[in-house]
């Protein structure tokens, strides 16, 4: 039973890690006129939706209880980071005309866009390494399939 309960848990958080990323990722992404910051920002958040995605279609990863408290706490995280981008919500006219990044840094400076960008990538990293091991010691037979689709993913960016 505990083992249900631990995987009940790894999808509950990589569902709402998802959701959150991409919402922040959508935000970020329509900041055209800001520093080069916002878009790596948004590149970084867009890597930890594509690791987080790989979780949910993982069957390893759903036996690993340990993976739900660190999912847990990339959630956490990057709800925080949503809560900061929800408040913005841009009028149409700043859609249009493209001027965000000055009402954006008023929420957020390009230091905060600094942290961000590097808790969002420890996360990334760490995931990634998790679900690579947990993907070799399961399905051994598919290591070298996975190490090319991270190295391809990249490429593509």
């Amino acid at each position: 039973m505990e083992a249900i309960g631990a995987g009940a848990n790894v999808a509950a958080f990589v569902v709402i890690g998802l959701q959150l990323a991409k919402n922040v990722y959508k935000t970020l992404s329509t900041i055209k006129d800001g520093p080069a910051i916002v878009q790596r920002v948004a590149n970084d958040v867009n890597q930890l939706h594509w690791i987080l995605e790989q979780l949910r279609h993982s069957q390893a990863a759903v036996h690993d209880a340990s993976l739900a408290g660190h999912i847990g706490l990339c959630v956490q995280e990057l709800s925080s980071v949503a809560d900061t981008v929800q408040k913005l919500q841009f009028s149409s006219n700043e859609l249009t005309t493209g001027n965000m990044w000055k009402r954006f840094k008023s929420f957020l400076d390009e230091k905060s866009l600094d942290m961000i960008s590097a808790q969002v990538t420890r996360h990334a990293a760490s995931l990634s390494l998790r679900l690579n091991i947990i993907s070799r010691l399961v399905y051994p037979q598919y290591r070298y399939a996975w190490t090319i689709s991270i190295v391809s993913y990249k490429l593509k960016q």
